[in-house]
């Protein structure tokens, strides 16, 4: 554990550690976990299983590190190739931005609504509502994919309640 409390002037500022003295990078990679695919952060971990680390006195993504120290640049967005939100591999990491990343979640059916199944385009799948989704039943509005018929059932319900509105108030 570092006993340093100063801002860093860069990855290779020394800190101690302990009794002895080692820089942050090492810090950083002792606690990753090199497999045959994924080197995976063994650290701690947020929420959504990112690993987390601090540095500069601040708690930076493990894998945004990890890109920072191979790289020496910090990207807005550091998307994982693997999808392994863990791995901290390097050539597993690729600079985006926040729309790339949506993009790239989309294209590998990542995307789901809260607490349903992901997505399954190909296949013939069905949306949240279970309708069946193919190519040509949803529309993309706002950089999303929306299903045309819960968009009509959706309209059918809203207008509906804005005619009872107006008749109530006569």
């Amino acid at each position: 554990m570092s006993v340093c409390s100063c801002k860093f002037a860069g990855e290779n500022k020394l800190v101690q550690v302990g009794r002895g003295v080692a820089s942050v990078t090492d810090i950083f990679w002792e606690k990753v976990s090199k497999g045959s695919k994924c080197w995976y952060w063994i650290g701690k971990r947020d929420r959504c299983n990112y690993g987390v680390f601090r540095y500069q006195g601040k708690k930076v993504g493990a894998h945004r590190f990890a890109y920072f120290d191979h790289y020496g640049v910090w990207p807005l967005v550091v998307c994982h190739h693997c999808d392994n939100p863990p791995c901290v591999r390097p050539d597993h990491l690729f600079a985006g931005t926040h729309s790339d990343n949506m993009k790239d979640m989309w294209n590998k059916e990542r995307s789901r609504p809260l607490g349903r199944p992901a997505r399954r385009l190909e296949n013939g799948g069905f949306c949240g509502n279970g309708h069946p989704v193919t190519n040509t039943s949803y529309y993309v509005y706002g950089g999303k994919k929306r299903c045309k018929s819960c968009q009509s059932e959706w309209s059918q319900r809203y207008y509906r309640r804005k005619i009872s509105k107006k008749l109530s108030l006569l």
